[in-house]
This record gives structure tokens, C-alpha cells and sequence, in this order.
């Protein structure tokens, strides 16, 4: 059975309510392609990572760290081990300015991109990782 926790805020999206990620998680738990991997230690979830999976390829959904445990290779950490334990080739996200660094820091090349949010045109970054 599939288990999603509400981390820092939402997958560290500021703006997601805790109500609006439930109705996500829910989404998530019910379709195939979507996998979860976690860093527990000692019966603490320390981060997790949601990965959209087709074939070898897969996209992060979501990715987070609990505030306390970041700067601590967690990030890094989930991101391998979810391509070892799927087989993936490659990985790709879309992030904003405060994490493309994380994303560069693991290796990812990046391509800025502007992604219309209703009316205002938001700077975002697509980020890929292949093996």
C-alpha cells in the first residue's frame, strides 16, 4: 500500500495548502506510474521523493526534506536511489530559483523556461539527469 506525508509545507511548494496537497496525494495514490521512495531513519521520515515512472525514464513529481535534516545529502541520497531501485536512464523535473541549485549540485542540466500561471509568466527551470 502506498503512503504519502505531508513534508515541509508540501514537497516544498510555499504556496501549496496542506488541504490542496491531500487532494493531490489522493490523485497520486491512484495511479500505477506514480512510485514513492523515502529516507526513514529510526521510524523518522526524514525526506521523500514522488517520481511520475514510464519505462526508464520518470519525472519527479515531488521531492523533499525535513527543514532540520536538509544540507545533509538526503536530496542527493533519494534521487539515487530511486533511479537504482526503478532502473531509470533519466530523470527530469521543473523547479524554481531557489532549488535549480539543489538540481545542478546532483549533476542536472538545466534550460530556463517560462511557464505561463494564469496571467503572470513565471521563470522556471527544466532539469535533467540522465545515468
Amino acid at each position: 500500500r502506498k503512503a504519502l506525508y505531508y513534508l515541509n509545507g508540501g514537497y516544498g511548494y510555499d504556496t501549496v495548502t496542506k488541504e490542496k496537497y491531500f487532494q493531490k496525494a489522493e490523485g497520486w495514490l491512484q495511479d500505477e506510474r506514480i512510485k514513492v521512495y523515502a529516507a526513514v531513519e529510526e521510524n523518522s521520515l526524514l525526506g521523500m521523493i514522488v517520481l511520475g515512472i514510464q519505462g526508464q525514464q520518470a519525472e519527479i513529481v515531488g521531492i523533499s526534506v525535513c527543514p532540520q535534516r536538509q544540507h545533509q545529502g538526503i536530496g542527493s541520497w533519494l534521487i539515487e536511489r530511486a533511479m537504482q531501485k526503478y532502473n531509470l536512464t533519466s530523470l527530469t523535473a521543473q523547479t524554481d530559483g531557489e532549488a535549480v541549485g539543489f538540481y545542478r549540485k546532483v549533476g542536472f542540466t538545466t534550460k530556463e523556461e517560462r511557464v505561463q500561471y494564469g496571467t503572470q509568466s513565471v521563470l522556471r527551470y527544466r532539469c535533467l539527469l540522465h545515468k
